[in-house]
């Protein structure tokens, strides 16, 4: 979604504007990969990521103008900021539905992500995205370099339940310190 005052209300004045701001969480975020894939797909001219928001920060730098645009959660816009969609604040280009066929009906008008796409690679990097979307966030680690590692952190987390040491621990009220 971008900001109403940017007059952005159509794809085709979205795709010629240079440098839009998107806000987002962290690199790596979900949100922050949302929008990521939400600019390729649509094909924006050198988007710009602004990071380091929580979500309700984001929709707090739109208002201000810290940002420009954002990816958002249907769910979320739904709950958190109805007014945008309800009075017009806002501007919504596309969706990615999650899963495939679910769509909010205050957004059936907007055109689906993945007519974007202009590959099955883009198709595949669509799916990718509605599949770690519906899972959360994933780890992803390589087998054949952290093997070993895999298997001593597996070790390690199922080691504390199988020492007798451990559950009287557990089981002790913390230690409380004085401070002055």
């Amino acid at each position: 979604m971008t900001r109403k005052e940017l007059g952005l209300s159509t794809l085709d004045k979205l795709r010629i504007t240079s440098g839009i701001r998107i806000g987002a969480q962290s690199i790596g975020h979900q949100i922050y990969i949302a929008g990521r894939v939400f600019a390729f797909s649509i094909g924006l001219k050198e988007p710009k990521f602004v990071v380091g928001y929580t979500g309700p920060e984001i929709d707090l730098a739109l208002t201000r103008g810290e940002v420009d645009a954002r990816a958002h959660l249907v769910g979320t816009v739904m709950q958190r900021s109805p007014e945008l969609v309800e009075k017009g604040l806002g501007d919504f280009h596309a969706v990615l539905e999650t899963p495939k066929g679910n769509r909010h009906p205050r957004f059936a008008h907007l055109p689906e992500l993945e007519s974007f796409a202009k590959s099955d690679k883009e198709r595949r990097l669509l799916h990718l995205q509605r599949t770690l979307r519906l899972t959360g966030s994933t780890w992803i680690s390589l087998r054949v370099h952290l093997r070993n590692r895999l298997r001593s952190c597996r070790k390690r987390f199922a080691r504390p339940s199988k020492i007798r040491r451990f559950s009287t621990l557990i089981r002790r009220p913390p230690v409380r310190t004085r401070h002055p």
